[in-house]
């Protein structure tokens, strides 16, 4: 879903200004490592408290991340699915990408049970 991929994109530029360590706000907000990347690219929702917990350790309001600049989404996290003439259809080619990465993270993780 893009509006989450969005989100995702802004919070990790933003922590990589900051410079905080995914490790730390993993601790900050009470989560494994590997949602902390996941959150990033949009593959896992997280919680309002999380999402008020990193908007605190960023010193920025909720609002100014949930409320983004499309631009530098565009830019540089999907600049490599250019030849899209309609956004949607790009959008619908990283949904399917994601949720099929979703069910074999899944997968894997049963497979190793």
């Amino acid at each position: 879903m893009k509006s989450i991929r969005v989100i995702g994109f802004e919070i990790e530029k933003r922590v990589k200004k900051t410079k905080i360590s995914n490790k730390v706000l993993s601790e900050i907000i009470n989560c494994d490592i590997r949602d902390i990347e996941l959150f990033y690219k949009g593959r896992k929702m997280m919680s309002y408290n999380q999402l008020e917990k990193i908007a605190d350790c960023l010193n920025v309001g909720v609002d100014d991340i949930l409320k983004p600049n499309d631009y530098d989404y565009n830019k540089q996290y999907v600049d490599c699915m250019t030849g899209f003439k309609n956004i949607e259809n790009r959008e619908a080619v990283l949904d399917d990408i994601y949720d099929y990465l979703d069910l074999m993270d899944e997968y894997y993780i049963r497979s190793k049970e």
